[in-house]
């Protein structure tokens, strides 16, 4: 909707003002009327909420806090409007990471892959939010995936992940991948004190040129 109604969506997410009263009117009782509804709806929550997080319940329902800000801006229209002008030409999916890749990635493209990170700690476990956890199985899958895209030799793919025991057993056992450890700050955590920089992997494959047979005189 953010593609073909921006203006709508603007209109409708500019009507509610900005309260906890409101935001749980908002998040609980408001059934929306329509796609453009639900798109404005998202976006005014998703501004809204305890540091901009998207997640979902087990029942698909979002379930994220009021966030407490001193002056936020609930509708960037002029985002809006400048991300509906980059997604004209754009197709979007939804669906299964592997299978979408698989069907329509073409030679030349660039991937990039961003799963659920792995815990890093019994406390952070928090690997769902679309109601369906996303677990070790899960984790294998992106690995093959970016290794069977390297064996094309055709395209670019790119996937990060927290640096943990397990994303590494996973990831340094792959063949034709290209790993790198790198800081990235933290700015979602419940203590302060944990928004501070991680070490997080990036697994990456790049486009080879394929061997020619030399011709014989």
């Amino acid at each position: 909707m953010v593609r073909d109604a921006p203006h709508a969506v603007i209109r409708l997410a500019e009507r509610w003002s900005y309260d906890e009263e409101t935001y749980y009117h908002v998040l609980d009782k408001l059934d929306p009327e329509g796609p453009v509804e639900r798109a404005a709806r998202l976006l005014w929550l998703n501004r809204t909420c305890f540091n901009g997080l998207y997640r979902l319940n087990s029942s698909g329902k979002f379930n994220v806090a009021f966030g407490r800000y001193k002056n936020p801006r609930t509708v960037d229209a002029e985002n809006i409007l400048r991300c509906a002008r980059v997604l004209q030409d754009c197709r979007i999916i939804a669906g299964d990471f592997e299978e979408v890749v698989e069907e329509h990635v073409g030679s030349g493209a660039f991937v990039y892959l961003d799963p659920p990170y792995v815990p890093r700690s019994e406390t952070s476990s928090f690997t769902c939010y679309d109601g369906t956890r996303f677990l070790e199985p899960d984790q294998r899958r992106v690995g093959a995936l970016v290794q069977r895209l390297g064996a094309r030799r055709d395209v670019t793919a790119v996937a990060h992940n927290s640096d943990v025991p397990l994303t590494r057993e996973i990831w340094f056992g792959l063949d034709g991948v290209a790993l790198e450890t790198v800081e990235a700050r933290r700015n979602i955590s419940r203590n302060g004190q944990g928004r501070g920089p991680v070490a997080e992997l990036i697994m990456s494959v790049r486009p080879r040129p394929r061997a020619t047979e030399r011709k014989s005189a």
